[in-house]
């Protein structure tokens, strides 16, 4: 129960990066997507993780093992949301690991094998004609035809990772296939 009080009161914070309050809606690679991240990644950094966005946006952080070359193994879900959403749908898959590891960390306890908790920009393909987009990519199914997919206002995926600080062309790099 310790960390659970915590987890309510982070999600509540999240609930209020949304593109239409009161209501939820954070669409991939709007600000408020950004606003999450950088929330996110200081949740990772507190509880004692690496964590960066990588380039297509998602946010992704690490708790190294305690032994050279370890395995990796990987956690997490979606920051996005569709329109009018709930408050915990995908981000306690993020907040309960990062809870996790924040205590596996209090205690200085290092596992066999790093964990990576990982904050996916888009599950919900609300704004782009293309959904899982960081998750394919890292699974080596992502579709390159999808940069220049383009949401109602006419912008490209392509120009909105670039926008948001990422960097389209680099999508190749997130494939985790040759990885264990």
């Amino acid at each position: 129960m310790k960390y659970g009080i915590e987890i309510l009161k982070q999600a509540e914070v999240l609930a209020t990066y949304t593109e239409d309050a009161p209501r939820i809606t954070r669409t991939y690679l709007s600000k408020e997507h950004k606003q999450a991240g950088v929330y996110l990644i200081g949740l990772m950094h507190d509880a004692g993780m690496s964590a960066a966005f990588d380039p297509l946006g998602n946010i992704v952080g690490r708790y190294e093992a305690g032994v050279p070359f370890a395995p990796v193994v990987m956690t997490g879900s979606h920051q996005d949301s569709v329109r009018n959403a709930g408050k915990f749908d995908g981000l306690f898959g993020i907040l309960s690991p990062i809870a996790c590891i924040k205590e596996l960390n209090r205690q200085g306890k290092r596992l066999p094998y790093t964990l990576e908790v990982v904050g996916f920009g888009d599950e919900e393909g609300v704004r782009f004609p293309a959904t899982l987009v960081g998750s394919k990519a890292m699974s080596g199914t992502f579709d390159p035809a999808w940069l220049d997919k383009a949401d109602a206002a006419g912008v490209t995926m392509r120009q909105a990772i670039n926008d948001f600080g990422g960097d389209a062309s680099k999508w190749r790099e997130l494939d985790r296939r040759g990885e264990q």
